[in-house]
């Protein structure tokens, strides 16, 4: 009896756990399978000719196929529209941001893009005043750039608006807002309305092209001079700028004979041009030049710093380069008198100082994570885009200092950097001598909301090509320019 009750409940438990995988596995309900997010294949794109379209495609993030329609919108179809397949297609000048959702969950993805056709007529958007957008320090003898303006008025009238250059010899400007270099020299571009109710203007310097090998006299280097506030106030930037207008920064630390100019050279491809070359574009084998990374462009052609962390390199070949950032940075002698511990780096608009908190050797190839923005990704910054007033959205678009800011990952970025000295190289006999470099104390505090300085050289015969040496710095204060060459 009690085998047979046996036998009963076994067969009970193989029906109820049949049943249990047949639901698990032949479920054919017609509910549908959210995904957990959804990205686009680009975030951003710029938009230069008029019969150019822009195919996006959205990846829904889930273990199955999705079966959530996809919902396509922008938030200004009078800059670009989107089809129902995401065909986006550039309608008039100006930043729009091209949305997908799913239709039953709560993930969205954006895309930013920028129209700039030439010859285009400036775009009308709905506020109180006439601001250039796109305004630039410089441009290149024969170069040209479409300024983009956004006009400004309560009426549903188009508003005539009128370009004017200060001095056509120098910089011209048609009506349609294409300005073209003609000759060295510094001209004010205006654009106003009919009754100059709203009017903007910028001063743009127009620089010579300078071809490689050509003979050029740079400037002397003077002397490093600081005033009360600890700025320097000693530079011969402006001088070189006007021989080579890469020449867009100047940085000097006390205690070292680092005091240059700092070229940034704008192709991607070759960003590192002055490696080996110097400021007058002549090769050199010797040591070339300091440089901005090509990532931190808006010292160039805004004369701001406006990345989370800007980048200069420079070998350790030449003592007007970067020699001594490692051969006196990392001894007692300097470290121990504080006032050393700061850089100067002044732009053509601007003096900055930044605190030194790290000098260490690294492994290039395990930490050498030289991340310029920071950026949150897509789904954190469409929350905080979205969350914009009218005001927020159209200093996005013109202030290229707040639309980094407000994107920046706070938490990443301050963990890197406040934890430096994970990132220490003490792993080969050479740098043994060099463990007290991670045990400094600098006394400095660093925010989640701090602008970072990393200068980086190579190390020394005896030391692998794969480490270099790093030098971080915080910023702690900035100026507008006061410096003007003799």
């Amino acid at each position: 009896m009690l085998k047979k009750v046996i036998c009963i409940i076994i067969i009970a438990v193989l029906v109820i756990v049949n049943g249990v995988l047949f639901v698990l596995f032949n479920n054919n309900s017609d509910e549908k399978i959210q995904g957990i997010g959804i990205v686009l294949n680009t975030d951003e794109y710029i938009f230069n000719k008029i019969d150019e379209t822009l195919q996006l495609n959205a990846i829904v993030l889930s273990g199955k196929a999705s079966g959530e329609k996809l919902i396509w919108s922008s938030d200004d179809s009078s800059v670009a529209e989107v089809d129902k397949n995401g065909l986006v297609t550039p309608v008039s000048n100006g930043i729009a941001i091209i949305s997908v959702s799913l239709q039953e969950s709560n993930y969205t993805a954006n895309c930013v893009v920028t129209v700039n056709f030439i010859n285009e007529e400036p775009i009308i958007t709905e506020a109180n005043r006439l601001e250039i957008v796109n305004k630039v320090m410089s441009i290149t003898e024969g170069k040209s750039l479409q300024l983009i303006v956004n006009v400004i008025s309560n009426s549903a009238d188009k508003i005539e608006i009128t370009f004017v250059s200060s001095d056509e010899t120098i910089v011209k400007v048609d009506q349609k807002g294409l300005l073209t270099g003609i000759k060295s020299g510094k001209a004010t571009i205006s654009v106003f309305n009919s009754t100059k109710e709203y009017y903007d203007e910028f001063e743009i310097e127009v620089t010579r092209a300078i071809a490689e090998n050509v003979s050029v006299t740079l400037p002397k280097i003077p002397n490093p001079q600081l005033d009360a506030s600890g700025y320097l106030i000693s530079d011969n930037l402006d001088k070189f700028y006007s021989q080579n207008s890469d020449c867009v920064a100047w940085i000097h630390i006390p205690g070292t004979r680092i005091n240059c100019p700092v070229g940034y050279y704008n192709d991607e491809k070759n960003w590192d041009y002055y490696l080996n070359h110097t400021l007058d574009k002549k090769s050199s084998s010797s040591g070339g030049s300091a440089f901005f990374s090509y990532w931190n462009d808006s010292i160039k052609n805004f004369g701001v710093v406006a990345e989370a962390n800007t980048v200069i390199f420079g070998h350790a070949k030449s003592a007007v380069v970067f020699s001594d950032l490692k051969n006196v940075t990392k001894t007692d002698d300097w470290f121990n008198v504080k006032s050393n511990r700061f850089v100067m780096l002044n732009t053509l608009k601007y003096e900055t100082v930044w605190e030194i908190f790290a000098c260490f050797y690294t492994d290039s190839v395990k930490n050498y994570y030289l991340e310029p923005y920071y950026f949150l990704k897509e789904n954190e910054r469409t929350k905080i885009s979205n969350n914009f007033n009218s005001e927020e959205k159209q200093k996005y678009v013109s202030d290229i200092a707040f639309r980094y800011e407000a994107m920046r990952d706070k938490t990443a970025f301050f963990s890197f950097f406040n934890n430096w000295r994970d990132r220490v190289a003490l792993d080969i006999s050479a740098l043994n001598e060099y463990v007290d470099l991670k045990n400094r104390d600098y006394g400095v505090v660093l925010k989640d909301t701090d602008k970072i300085l990393t200068l980086s050289t190579c190390a020394e015969v005896g030391i692998p090509d794969n480490y270099r040496y790093i030098v971080l710095a915080r910023l702690v204060k900035t100026r507008p320019r006061t410096r003007v060459s003799e």
